[in-house]
């Protein structure tokens, strides 16, 4: 059964990626445009990486044991959200997409955004 707190977990790390994604391509022609967004995440979704994040946060959640998410604020508590968060930054880091196809996204980017202001 999945829990409200994976699918919310697995939804922040595909957002940080595909965030850091969207920055990169449009710190490389910082036009102003939302189809960078777009893009980052058309790109996300045609990757293996959602299969790898799903994957990692599933075994940084069973590892966790649901100790992270306890009703009391303990020491024990804050040490596992510490330690899930850390984790939780790692998936993203080592999930990054690839940055070999920045050119061809952007033309891409700039494709999209044309046809939104002719639509």
């Amino acid at each position: 059964m999945l829990s409200w707190h994976w699918c919310r977990t697995n939804l922040f790390a595909a957002l940080a990626i595909i965030s850091e994604h969207s920055f990169c391509l449009w710190d490389r022609d910082r036009m102003d445009s939302f189809a960078y967004l777009m893009t980052a995440l058309k790109t996300y979704k045609e990757s293996s990486t959602s299969i790898q994040v799903i994957q990692a946060v599933s075994n940084v959640f069973a590892t966790d044991g649901g100790a992270s998410f306890g009703i009391f604020n303990t020491h024990k508590c804050e040490q596992a959200r510490k330690t899930l968060l850390d984790c939780l930054v790692q998936i993203a880091l080592d999930n990054r997409l690839p940055k070999e196809s920045l050119e061809r996204e952007l033309e891409i980017a700039k494709k999209m955004e044309k046809s939104m202001w002719e639509d």
